[in-house]
């Protein structure tokens, strides 16, 4: 009898365990694990403290399981707490350095764009566009390329993220050019926000570059 409670009991705990699996989060199959884990221990000590065991001796083991599992169960709740808090600042630190990493990269890039174009000479006259263009004779309006985001210090602890950033470049005129700059895996702070390129990524990082006569206006999308 006891054979068959120990497989029951194995059996309906990894059932719970892997109902939930489609939802991706591993503290949900926890959850129900340990619901049916404390539905079985609770029916195993009714049945092991049955008579001739005296209703006073029954009452006092099935109170002490009670608070053993009460026990495991703020135990477990704590460490869940912990670990999605944990989980949620290291997100936060990779978002922080997808952000940084990209702007590094964009900006000096633009600034320099917009150095030509303010030292050109007078009988010049070129665009912010024509500069644009001559720093980058492949890319056109709507187009989009990846480039490989460089660490300055090597040997920084910085949380392992792709090393790979995707530029779109929707706007290139005479007045302004716009650069829409994503990160291929970091999540941003809203993990539903559509990315530029619609279809393939949502959730992730993203910056907008707007480069104009009067400067680089920098705005985080995500």
């Amino acid at each position: 009898m006891i054979f068959i409670w120990l497989v029951a009991g194995c059996a309906v705990v990894v059932t719970a365990f892997f109902i939930p699996s489609k939802s991706g989060d591993i503290w949900q199959s926890v959850d129900a694990a340990g619901i049916a884990a404390a539905v079985y221990l609770l029916a195993l000590a009714g049945f092991t403290t049955r008579k001739p065991f005296p209703l006073r001796s029954r009452a006092l083991a099935l109170i002490a399981v009670v608070l053993c599992l009460a026990a495991m169960t703020f135990s477990w709740k704590s460490l869940e707490g912990h670990s999605r808090w944990e989980r949620e600042q290291n997100r936060r630190i990779v978002s922080d350095f997808a952000r940084g990493s990209a702007y590094a990269e964009i900006q000096p890039e633009m600034l320099n764009v917009l150095k030509l174009y303010h030292h050109q000479t007078p009988k010049t006259a070129e665009t912010i566009g024509d500069f644009f263009r001559r720093m980058y004779p492949s890319v056109t309006p709507g187009s989009g390329f990846s480039r490989e985001l460089r660490s300055e210090d090597p040997g920084q602890d910085i949380p392992p993220v792709s090393s790979k950033i995707y530029m779109y470049v929707p706007v290139i005129s005479d007045s302004e050019v716009v650069i829409v700059a994503q990160h291929s895996q970091a999540i941003g702070r809203d993990e539903k926000f559509k990315n530029f390129n619609g279809l393939l990524t949502h959730g992730k990082v993203q910056g907008r570059w707007t480069l104009t006569r009067k400067g680089v206006r920098y705005e985080s999308e995500n």
